[in-house]
């Protein structure tokens, strides 16, 4: 599960908070994530997993609407 923790203008933050049979002090997790709406037509995200209290993944895509 994640909890939105921020709401900053165009940027949503969201954060672990809890899952079934998970130890996130040493399970592998997607730890946050965020979203950026940078404009109508793009979207930037950022997501963050961790194990045993370390990053380990980090994932950043950028969504484009093309033109018609």
């Amino acid at each position: 599960r994640m909890r939105a923790k921020n709401a900053r203008g165009p940027r949503l933050d969201f954060a672990f908070d809890g899952g079934t049979r998970i130890d996130p002090k040493k399970d592998r997790h997607i730890n946050s994530a965020s979203f950026e709406f940078v404009g109508p037509d793009e979207i930037r995200t950022v997501w963050t997993e961790i194990e045993a209290g370390k990053t380990v993944f980090v994932a950043k895509s950028r969504l484009i609407r093309k033109p018609r």
